[in-house]
């Protein structure tokens, strides 16, 4: 057998002992490093404080409360109202990363401490080995839980940060609503004056015939909703929901104080009953409206819409009084409709249908008229009519147009189009034929919408036997004057410079009438939600991950310098052959390498 088997077969049967040098601290010839006393073995809490474990487990720590932050800021946020580069849901990974390397630091710190302290306390080789590749591997601490030590738990809590990640990223997603409030400009295309809508008669006391092009106006305003305007030119540029002013003729009301009456039925029918007649039929007006064309006089000298209204509303029978049958309040009003500038409500919505205008263009944007309920970023409509106002609160009134001059024979007139178009709409009356012999009523109505007022939710008849309740029309007539005012005023084809014949002087025009108007526009956007129970159980996770990694620190005072698990320092401190003739200031790998970097390894 050669001497080299021979030595290694001696050295399988014999009992080694290692001892852990630490220190050497004979003195040192000029090519040994230094010895200074931080390098000395220096046992203490402070001495040997874990600082870079101790600050990666703040770390973590804070770095988990920074994601708490960025959840809690990013909540119901828009993702306009977040830098543009970097999202939370990014936030939050590269926060995740930057605290599981901060955990694993600790962790691996933490190991070592435990390692050399059971080296330092004559740990077998067992539990050596176990402690170290409890900290390396996760399938050592499966396959050897019988071993599981306060360096295994440490060890497991670095894969358990994956836990913090998974809720971090629970914690936050994402949904469509508007978006915070911007500016955008609107096309519109304003005008001064409303266009002829049609020609006076012979006598020049009342509307011949409607013009063409506001034909074109009264068929888009009776295809249009109650306050949804089809059709329009402009307004075509809302990405989102928004609200404006726009300021065009229309009308104010300005309006008698309606007058109240007492009023039964059945006690009127019997009142007008003729003596010595077996029976009388009378007429009663429950609900009526009706418009006139009025020219300048010398007491006005101004053209303008007569209204007159009749309404009438149901009041409670007094059982006491046995002559009493239909009791009800009478009301009557008497307005006039005065051209006026005024500055309309426009709410526009973005659309995925779109709407072919009479000038072929495309747009994709829904026009209501109405205010917006700011609150909410809803559309609000409209509130009760103000007598006072002559308008609708939001619809305000800027000056009257004066119309002056007393028209002629043929002439053409804005106001006859529009007095024409209303008396067509709204005009009606509701009646009640009665017998003055007995309570037999008979309702009759003539005109559209007089089924609109009338309160006929239930049966036309009651436990009293009477008709139903008619609302004001003044509501209603207004909405709607608005509306068809408002299509009047920006339909530019029916404008004396615009030439239906000649296209390039048309786009001319239009270019040159188009103004640009301001509005707040809210668009559909991105907005980041945080789910707080996964953000609350993400930063619990983190506190329960570091109190799990504090255990294996324990004794770190026991240690004279600072350790790891690096192959140099512990073969040093087991006197490994080939570093047995080396002296280092310390057993940190560091100090070894100094001084047996030179050092070739040997093969056995």
């Amino acid at each position: 057998m050669d001497p080299e088997s021979l030595r290694l077969r001696e050295m399988k049967t014999d009992t080694v002992t290692t001892n852990v040098v630490e220190v050497d601290e004979r003195p040192k010839n000029e090519d040994d490093a230094s010895v200074t006393s931080a390098e000395k073995w220096q046992p203490g809490f402070w001495n040997q404080f874990p600082w870079l474990g101790a600050g990666c487990l703040l770390t973590a720590i804070l770095i988990s409360i920074a994601a708490v932050v960025v959840l809690v800021t990013s909540n119901k946020k828009a993702a306009s109202q977040w830098p543009k580069q970097i999202a939370p849901n990014v936030i939050l990974s590269i926060l995740n990363s930057a605290a599981s390397v901060c955990i694993a630091i600790a962790v691996a710190q933490g190991v070592a401490i435990s390692w050399w302290r059971k080296a330092m306390r004559g740990a077998t080789i067992t539990d050596l080995h176990n402690t170290w590749s409890f900290g390396s591997s996760l399938s050592s601490i499966l396959l050897n839980l019988k071993y599981f030590n306060l360096a295994a738990l440490a060890a497991l809590v670095t894969k358990l940060t994956i836990i913090d990640g998974v809720l971090f990223q629970r914690a936050t997603s994402t949904y469509l609503a508007l978006g915070p409030q911007n500016l955008t400009d609107i096309s519109t295309y304003p005008t001064t004056l409303l266009p002829s809508t049609g020609r006076l008669n012979s006598f020049a006391n009342d509307t011949d015939i409607l013009l063409y092009q506001f034909a074109w106006d009264i068929d888009t305003w009776v295809s249009s909703a109650h306050s949804e305007i089809y059709l329009t030119t402009g307004f075509g540029e809302c990405e989102g929901v928004c609200s404006l002013r726009y300021s065009a003729p229309g009308y104010v009301a300005s309006c008698t104080s309606a007058e109240e009456e007492f009023v039964d039925i059945i006690a009127y029918a019997k009142a007008h009953a003729v003596p010595n007649t077996t029976q009388v039929n009378s007429e009663f007006t429950v609900s009526s409206v009706d418009f006139s064309l009025n020219f300048p006089t010398p007491e006005k000298n101004y053209t303008w819409i007569g209204l007159n209204t009749t309404s009438y509303a149901r009041l409670t029978r007094d059982t006491k009084n046995t002559t009493q049958r239909c009791p009800a309040t009478l009301m009557k009003r008497q307005c006039e409709l005065r051209q006026a500038m005024i500055s309309y409500p426009v709410y526009l919505e973005h659309t995925e249908v779109a709407t072919k205008a009479r000038n072929e263009s495309l747009s994709m944007v829904n026009v209501w008229l109405g205010v917006m309920d700011e609150s909410t970023v809803e559309y609000y409509g409209f509130d009760d009519f103000d007598t006072e106002l002559g308008q609708f609160p939001g619809f305000n009134f800027e000056h009257y147009i004066n119309l002056t001059g007393k028209p002629t024979p043929l002439s053409f007139s804005s106001d006859g189009g529009i007095y024409r178009a209303l008396d067509n709409q709204y005009a009606t009356r509701s009646y009640v034929t009665t017998h003055s012999n007995d309570s037999a009523w008979a309702l009759s109505s003539v005109g559209q919408f007089a089924s609109i007022l009338a309160d006929n939710e239930y049966d036309v008849t009651n436990n009293y036997t009477c008709p139903w309740t008619y609302d004001d029309p003044l509501q209603s007539i207004m909405i709607g004057l608005n509306s068809l005012t408002f299509i009047t005023a920006d339909d530019i084809w029916n404008r004396a410079n615009y030439t239906s014949g000649n296209i390039t002087d048309n786009e001319a025009y239009q270019d040159q009438s188009r103004v640009y108007v301001k509005a707040s526009q809210y668009k559909s956007e991105v907005h980041y939600s945080t789910n707080f129970w996964y953000m609350g159980g993400a930063l619990a996770s983190t506190l329960v991950c570091v109190l799990l990694v504090l255990p294996v620190y324990w004794g770190f005072w026991e240690l004279g310098r600072k350790v790891s698990l690096n192959p140099i320092e512990i073969a040093n401190a087991f006197q490994a052959p080939v570093l047995a003739s080396v002296h280092p200031g310390s057993g940190h790998a560091d100090d070894v390498v100094k001084v047996a970097g030179g050092h070739r390894s040997r093969n056995w």
